[in-house]
């Protein structure tokens, strides 16, 4: 078969009867480049692949709700924050890895939607805080409840050995990068 790969892992051989778009650019470069080692690619290129497959993913679970996931992911981590619902654009920053302005143009179109409320701290006038609303607490109860559920969908295709596997890799291959990149937006 044209399209048959083999690979070996664990010192088993796993035939994939497909080529993916990443192999498919891996091919070209191994033509072009026969001395360049791309092998990174193989992991690296597919993460980046289905960074765009998930989001699309998530955006058609979360259609239904009115938003997009980076508004989603705002209003979760406020409603997974605790009892207060509660954090500062800053908090929120670092915890979703997005520009200060990114932040605020989400935090701007969430509060004309009436999903959280910007108040000023009681310790510092100067600072603000973000709470979710109560409208904002119910709808997003609702959607992440589909979120869990496109997630379950995109790993279906995984035993549930190994789809902890797969976590355990990712997870090491995350934390022997934490701290390394910080505002970094695709344009």
């Amino acid at each position: 078969m044209a399209g048959r790969q083999k690979y070996r892992a664990n010192n088993q051989a796993i035939v994939i009867d497909q080529i993916d778009v990443v192999e498919q650019g891996m091919l070209q470069w191994r033509h072009e480049f026969p001395d360049l080692d791309c092998s990174g690619k193989a992991v690296v290129g597919r993460i980046l692949r289905l960074q765009g497959v998930i989001l699309q993913q998530f955006d058609a679970a979360l259609e239904p709700f009115g938003f997009k996931y980076s508004s989603f992911a705002v209003l979760a981590t406020l409603r997974a924050s605790g009892m207060q619902y509660e954090m500062s654009p800053s908090q929120l920053r670092k915890k979703l890895l997005l520009s200060s302005g990114g932040v605020s143009n989400l935090l701007t179109k969430l509060e004309e939607k009436n999903f959280i409320i910007r108040i000023n701290s009681k310790h510092d006038r100067r600072e603000v805080i973000v709470r979710l609303t109560k409208t904002g607490k119910k709808l997003i109860e609702q959607a992440m409840q589909a979120h869990a559920a496109a997630e379950r969908k995109l790993i279906k295709t995984f035993s549930s050995a190994e789809a902890e596997q797969l976590g355990i890799l990712l997870s090491q291959l995350l934390l022997s990068h934490e701290g390394q990149s910080s505002d970094y937006q695709s344009s």
